[in-house]
């Protein structure tokens, strides 16, 4: 789903502030003690004319004559919780900020500097500080708190690009160092390619200098500034055509996003216009960083006007990071407000299954359903979460569907499903045939059927270290088999088998969309890792057939994998057992199996599993001992016997420290 998804209907892109020019607001200082009024602080220095009071004298004092109403508001809020907490740097450091945004760049410094004496240690406080300096035009001392900043972080871009932006002048070889070292941190950050495109411009090294700046476009098309330095280049070297282009896209062209920089967002989402919150929430969606998103959201709660749309967003940044108890509340709050918007609705029905509160998630599918009653597949899920909900109603929902699409291929799986779920084995044999038709091959139905029965008796399961009781599965290839369909009955003699196979057929044809799909039905009741090793052994032997295949495999798959839990599993499980040496990536298999755990809740057994080999593949054996003998204590008495064998083999490898290979 693209991440534009989560925006959907907001009618304006707004323009972020350029570095320089201020567009982006300025700061102020500190407010006054006792009885301050609402337009007015304590005077900044004695040839203030505005109104003041008596500022607390352990505090800077600012003057507020001019500041808009909401502005003051803001600032007053934010000086009373400094002085109720005089040693706490996040409340001198947020005064500092918001100091610095209404412009007020004495106590701004002032401010800044005390939050990083408070906090000797914080990173943060020595950036703000810098960039505080630099607006004032303080060069040298904001090269001290650059460096400052960077000693304490040496692997923060933001702090490297800007500290070489500004002794680029007078040192182009230690700036064209840092902007090197900045490339290989964030290597699509356009300002980094624009810096060394200046490097190479200062060295009368036209043509490298172009390299870059094209660079620079390729990872920020608008980025105003590379295109007129280009357009200069271009002029020079007598291209006057794309010279022209490049002059013209200057003009319409803007500073580029501002994502890559999680600490400037943090610093300027304090007190920022809400036009301007939405449009980084924007940025930030659309580069997949939810959790910066989330922040810079939350700070648009604070308009009324816009509760509303924050709450719409925050529900989807929630479910899209499978924090679903969240997402519930914001959409609750948002919807109670726009009852008729069925796409967010659908969303929190969604949510609902996720947490197997299946009674309200039916409930919310039958109000959409009352909006859009010729949505087929609508209809059809809406018959999936009945089966969830153990409801007689199921069938009546596909057979809806398929008497006005005799081959819908959701109502003609759900439908022998519901059919099955029930024990009616007879009236899901006849009904077999037509199902079918739905269908390329009977072998596909067949794995779309299993996988629909697995996802479904999975989520019934109150223990899910319980194997799912293969019953349904072998009473109905009895029917098959006794219809002449033998070798479909084979097939629903070895489900998670059958499941395997297509999975690596899949995977073999590159249809890995097709797999992942199968495997998110199958992999809570992969009984055996059998699944699981399936898709091990395709990206092993996709590695074998083009190692660049293999690794254009985890970029494309890396980025859902961060929000789709079975995924991340999977990825994680290669990463930490390959036994192709290639394919290993520790610290990846821990971060991804971290991912799916926390979205797990620390219960599931075959995460923890992968969980534990990903700390294994790191080197942490100590805590891949402890991890196995936590799922081992999982409710062991309803567990099989195979998977338990399966657990305590690999607990003797970790007590060995030997990681496990597949």
């Amino acid at each position: 789903m693209p991440m534009r998804f989560l925006l959907r209907g907001r009618n304006v892109r707004f323009q972020p502030p350029a570095r320089y020019a201020g567009i982006l607001f300025a700061w102020l200082g500190a407010l006054a003690g006792g009885q301050a009024q609402s337009t007015s602080m304590p005077a900044e220095s004695s040839g203030s004319s505005g109104p003041a009071a008596k500022a607390d004298s352990s505090l800077p004092v600012v003057d507020l004559l001019g500041l808009p109403a909401e502005d003051t508001r803001l600032l007053e809020d934010a000086y009373k919780a400094a002085q109720a907490d005089p040693s706490n740097p996040e409340k001198i450091g947020e005064v500092g900020i918001l100091c610095q945004r209404f412009s007020k760049s004495t106590p701004a410094i002032q401010f800044l500097e005390r939050a990083a004496r408070l906090a000797p240690n914080e990173m943060k406080w020595q950036y703000y500080l810098a960039m505080a300096l630099e607006d004032s035009y303080e060069f040298s001392r904001a090269v001290e708190a650059y460096r400052s900043a960077y000693r304490m972080d040496p692997d923060y871009p933001a702090v490297i690009v800007r500290l070489a932006d500004l002794i680029r002048e007078k040192d182009l070889n230690e700036a064209q160092v840092l902007y090197q070292k900045a490339a290989s941190l964030s290597p699509k950050d356009p300002r980094v390619h624009f810096g060394l495109g200046e490097c190479a411009r200062l060295k009368k090294q036209n043509d490298e200098a172009i390299k870059h700046y094209q660079k620079a476009l390729e990872c920020a098309p608008k980025f105003a500034r590379a295109h007129g330095a280009l357009a200069k280049l271009l002029e020079a070297k007598g291209d006057r055509v794309n010279a022209g282009i490049h002059t013209d896209a200057e003009k319409q062209g803007r500073e580029p996003p501002v994502v890559r920089d999680p600490l400037y967002i943090r610093m300027m989402s304090i007190g920022a216009q809400p036009e301007w919150l939405l449009d980084v929430a924007a940025q930030l969606i659309d580069v997949g960083e939810f959790d910066l998103a989330i922040s810079v959201v939350s700070e648009l709660r604070k308009y009324p006007r816009y509760l509303d749309q924050a709450n719409k967003l925050l529900g989807r940044l929630h479910y899209f990071r499978q924090e679903m108890d969240l997402a519930l509340k914001h959409f609750k709050d948002y919807l109670s407000q726009f009852s008729g918007d069925d796409e967010n609705r659908q969303l929190y029905a969604q949510a609902l299954l996720e947490l197997k509160r299946y009674d309200e998630a039916a409930q919310q599918y039958k109000i959409i359903l009352k909006n859009r009653p010729d949505d087929l597949d609508l209809l059809a899920q809406t018959g999936i979460v009945a089966l969830l909900n153990h409801s007689s109603d199921a069938p009546n929902y596909f057979q809806q569907v398929i008497v006005r699409q005799r081959k819908h291929p959701g109502a003609c799986v759900g439908l022998v499903a519901a059919y099955l779920l029930t024990d009616d084995f007879e009236t899901a044999g006849k009904s077999y045939p037509n199902a079918l038709r739905a269908f390329d091959s009977p072998e596909e139905y067949d794995c779309e059927l299993i996988g629909k029965l697995l996802y479904v008796l999975g989520a019934w399961r109150a223990d899910p270290l319980m194997p799912i009781e293969p019953g349904v599965f072998l009473k109905f290839a009895d029917v098959l088999a006794r219809g002449n369909y033998a070798q479909s009955a084979e097939r629903y003699r070895d489900p998670l088998g059958t499941v395997a196979g297509a999975v690596e057929r899949w995977g073999r044809k590159g249809d890995y969309a097709k797999a992942f799909q199968l495997i998110q039905h199958c992999i809570e009741t992969d009984e055996g890792g059998v699944v699981r090793g399936a898709m091990s052994r395709v990206v092993q032997a996709l590695h074998r057939q083009s190692a660049q295949a293999a690794q254009q495999f985890f970029r494309d798959n890396t980025k859902i994998a961060d929000r789709d839990t079975s995924l991340a599993n999977m990825l994680a499980w290669i990463r930490a057992t390959s036994s192709e040496a290639a394919l290993r990536q520790g610290a990846e298999a821990l971060r991804l199996a971290m991912l799916a755990d926390k979205a797990t809740g620390h219960k599931n057994p075959e995460v923890l599993d992968t969980l534990a080999a990903a700390y294994a593949e790191s080197g942490d054996f100590p805590r891949a001992v402890q991890i196995m003998q936590e799922v081992l204590s999982l409710k062991t008495t309803s567990a099989s016997q195979g998977r338990m064998a399966r657990f305590r083999e690999r607990l003797a490898l970790y007590e060995k420290k030997s990681a496990f290979r597949y």
